[in-house]
């Protein structure tokens, strides 16, 4: 038996060049980590929300300072769950 994860970042909505790019909702994640784990039958172990660098956009507008960069962070839902062999 492996542990494995599945990230399910937000879907991109809307990019602008000045104001950077907008999200879908997190319940939008959810229900397509639902989805997955429906689909492929998976065995879950844990499901949690995780923030990561969202290196490719340096919008202004959710960000906090990083290693003196200006980064933006977005929230993915990270689904744990083990597979035979």
């Amino acid at each position: 038996m492996a542990i494995r994860f599945r990230d399910f970042p937000p879907d991109e909505v809307d990019r602008h060049w000045l104001a950077g790019s907008s999200y879908a909702p997190l319940k939008e994640s959810v229900e397509r980590a639902n989805e997955w784990i429906a689909a492929k039958g998976a065995r879950v172990l844990n499901v949690e929300t995780v923030l990561i660098p969202n290196l490719g956009d340096s919008s202004p507008g959710d960000t906090k300072r990083v290693t003196g960069e200006w980064i933006t962070w977005i929230q993915v839902v990270r689904v744990w769950y083990t597979v035979e062999g």
